[in-house]
């Protein structure tokens, strides 16, 4: 399943008026970074947690993905797993781990 947004790990970076931007790569040959989307609200706490949820979507949507695969074949609910399976999931499930602490910390 393709998917149109912008490719790519996603940033959040500090506005001076606690408005928080977030930025992707930009896929030309600059690699300059593209505008996603501004995080605006009066609470500058809340605003930041909003913009980490925000940057961390890209990651969170590749690891929800593998994990569906996954359950697909029902890796989950095997009783034996041979060592590449249970390398495969233990990376799907780090990286899923890493998208919610990148989204929450």
């Amino acid at each position: 399943m393709e998917t149109n947004h912008t490719k790519g790990k996603w940033e959040c970076i500090g506005n001076s008026d606690n408005s928080y931007s977030i930025f992707g790569d930009k896929e030309d040959s600059q690699k300059t970074a593209e505008l996603v989307a501004t995080v605006h609200g009066n609470d500058v706490y809340k605003n930041l947690a909003n913009a980490k949820l925000v940057a961390a979507v890209p990651e969170l949507l590749e690891a929800l993905r593998d994990v569906i695969v996954m359950a697909s074949k029902g890796l989950l609910m095997k009783q034996e797993v041979s060592k590449i399976e249970l390398d495969k999931i233990q990376a799907t499930f780090e990286r899923a781990y890493s998208a919610i602490e990148k989204a929450t910390k």
